[in-house]
């Protein structure tokens, strides 16, 4: 099962400082282009985001554009390194994936900005299981994790 976890979730852990920009919905006309109107974006070199959780597979969404740069994904000791310049600008881009396999196990992935360019993120896709999202988001999660459905996380939990 996929989910979609949006970049306001409290399940990404943004590096130190305040490199990171978070977009809210209401403050730039271009906000319509992201998932749920929001994104975090970085221009400094060493920014980084890190997520762990329990799954398959992870998707990275974000944008790209003539003023994106070079950023590393590091994923379970693994780097990889790639760029998201594009002459054009473009939203909710598939930015870096990675299918670990069929079994379900913890993984942390940390995405690292190797550039004073800029790095927009605006959700990830988790392939997780059932029992897991049982397990792991709705029991274990605190009361302020975002989830909306089995599908999208992006609303406030309240499982009481």
């Amino acid at each position: 099962m996929n989910i979609t976890v949006d970049d306001t979730s409290p399940n990404f852990i943004w590096g130190s400082g305040d490199v990171w920009r978070a977009q809210p919905p209401n403050q730039v006309t271009q906000n319509s282009n992201f998932f749920l109107n929001t994104y975090h974006a970085a221009q400094a070199k060493n920014a980084n985001v890190t997520i762990t959780f329990v799954g398959s597979a992870f998707y990275i969404y974000g944008s790209t554009g003539a003023n994106h740069g070079k950023y590393s994904v590091n994923y379970d000791g693994t780097i990889k390194y790639t760029s998201g310049f594009s002459t054009q600008t473009q939203y909710r881009q598939l930015l870096f994936s990675n299918v670990f396999g069929t079994t379900a196990e913890t993984h942390t992935v940390v995405i690292k900005n190797e550039e004073d360019f800029w790095f927009d993120l605006d959700f990830m896709v988790l392939t997780i299981s059932y029992v897991q999202l049982y397990q792991h988001f709705l029991v274990s999660a605190p009361r302020s994790f975002r989830c909306f459905s089995r599908t999208s996380i992006h609303g406030p939990l309240d499982p009481a």
